[in-house]
C-alpha cells in the first residue's frame, strides 16, 4: 500500500510537480481507480451487493473509471473525486495519481484487494439472488384490500400524471405487468426473465412516489441488470433504445403512442438506472445479437454527456446520440434547459420525430 512517508510529503506539498499536460491528465486518470483507492488507504473501499462502495459515503459507487453516485447521477473522474471526498488540493490529488500511475506495481494491489475482498465476492455472489417473487403478492395495485387499491392508485396517477404521463399509457404500464407497487408506495418497475410468460422476475428498480422523496433502488437477482421494455410481438429486434431511468423509457414511449415519434418496427429499450451500469448494454447486445442499430438517450448534462461518449467509443456498430433533440427543444422552450425525456413531455406539441431516416 502507499507509503506513509510518500503520503505525508505529499499532504504537507514537500513535493516537485512537473507540467502535466491536459492530455497526459486525461491519460493518467484512466488507472484503475478501485486500485488507486485502495492503495491509498485499504479502508477507503468495501463490497457490499456485488459492487464496491466507496466507505465514507455508501452512495458512491466506485468503479474502474470513476465514482458515480446512483442518488444523483453524478460522476465523479479521480481527481475531482479526492478533492471532493478525501480533502487534497487538486496539484496533490494530480502528484498521486502521477506516482500510482507510472512507478506502482498493479498487480501487487490487484492481488491485495482479491485476498482482501475475493471470499467476500463470493459470499456476496450467492447472496446476490433474493426472491424477487414477493411483488406479485405484495402488489397494492391489484391488492384485495380496496382501500389500499385505491390509495396505490391514488399515489400513482398523483405522482406520473404530475411528470407529465397520460393516464392511458400508466394503465397499460400496469395491465402489462411492467409497473406494480409495493407496500413502502415505492413504484416498482419490474424485469422478467422471459418476457412472454412474465413469470419469473431478475429486477425490481423501485422509484418513491411523493414530490420530495428520491428514493431509488435496485434489486437484482444477477449482476449487470437494468429495465428491459418489448412491445409486443417482438422478434429478432434490429434496434436498441438505452435511456438512463425508467420514467426517461416510458416518456419516450409514450411519445411512441402518440405517434410524436416514429421508430423501427422492431425495436426493444432498456434503462441503465444509472449512467454507469453500461456493462447492461453489452449483455442486452449478446443476448439480442440481431440489434444493428442503438439510439443513445442518455440525459443532456454532464454525467450523460460522458457516457455517451464512452459507449460510442466501445461499440463497433452504428449508434445514434439523440441528445440534440433534447438541445432542440431546449431552443424551441426559450432556453429553459430539457435535461432528460421525462421533461420533453412538456413540449409534446412541438415532437415530430421520423428515427428512421436514422436507422441504417
Amino acid at each position: 500500500m502507499i507509503d506513509q512517508k510518500l503520503l505525508k510529503r505529499t499532504l504537507e506539498n514537500r513535493f516537485t510537480l512537473k507540467y502535466t499536460s491536459q492530455a497526459e491528465i486525461e491519460k493518467i486518470s484512466k488507472a484503475n481507480f478501485i486500485l488507486f483507492l485502495f492503495w491509498l488507504d485499504k479502508d477507503n473501499i468495501t463490497f457490499e451487493h456485488g459492487f464496491y462502495r466507496f466507505s465514507k459515503n455508501k452512495k458512491i459507487t466506485v468503479y474502474e473509471e470513476m465514482g458515480h453516485n446512483h442518488y444523483t447521477g453524478d460522476n465523479y473522474p479521480p481527481i475531482f473525486f479526492l478533492e471532493c471526498f478525501l480533502g487534497f488540493s487538486f496539484r496533490q490529488a494530480l502528484y498521486l495519481l502521477k506516482h500510482f500511475y507510472y512507478k506502482v506495481s498493479k498487480q501487487m494491489i490487484e492481488r491485495e484487494l482479491y485476498s482482501t475482498f475475493g471470499e467476500t465476492k463470493t459470499k456476496e455472489d450467492e447472496q446476490l439472488k433474493p426472491n424477487l417473487q414477493y411483488i406479485m403478492e405484495e402488489n397494492l395495485l391489484t391488492h384485495a384490500d380496496q382501500d389500499k387499491r385505491n390509495t396505490a392508485y391514488k399515489r400513482l396517477y398523483g405522482y406520473l400524471t404530475q411528470r407529465g404521463f397520460e393516464r392511458f399509457v400508466i394503465q397499460n404500464m400496469v395491465n402489462q405487468k411492467w409497473l406494480m407497487m409495493n407496500n413502502n408506495y415505492n413504484m416498482c418497475f419490474i424485469t422478467y426473465e422471459d418476457i412472454e410468460t412474465k413469470d419469473k422476475i431478475i429486477a425490481i428498480t423501485q422509484k418513491g412516489t411523493l414530490t420530495d422523496n428520491g428514493f431509488k433502488q435496485n434489486n437484482t437477482t444477477e449482476r449487470n441488470t437494468g429495465f428491459l421494455y418489448t412491445p409486443k410481438n417482438t422478434s429478432n429486434p434490429d434496434t436498441l433504445f438505452i435511456f438512463e431511468s425508467c420514467l426517461d423509457l416510458f416518456s419516450f414511449q409514450q411519445l411512441i403512442w402518440l405517434n410524436k415519434i416514429k421508430t423501427p418496427d422492431n425495436y426493444i429499450s432498456i434503462s441503465l438506472n444509472g449512467c454507469s451500469n453500461r456493462n447492461y448494454i453489452y449483455k442486452t447486445l449478446n443476448k439480442y445479437p440481431s440489434i444493428r442499430n442503438v439510439f443513445i438517450c442518455l440525459d443532456n448534462d454532464t454525467s450523460g454527456i460522458k457516457s455517451t461518449e464512452i459507449i460510442q467509443r466501445q461499440l463497433m456498430f452504428k449508434t445514434f446520440d439523440l441528445r440534440p433533440i433534447l438541445r432542440d427543444l431546449t431552443f424551441q422552450n426559450q432556453h429553459n434547459k430539457i435535461k432528460d425525456w421525462n421533461e420533453a413531455l412538456k413540449l409534446t406539441d412541438k415532437i415530430d420525430i421520423d428515427l428512421n431516416t436514422y436507422k441504417e
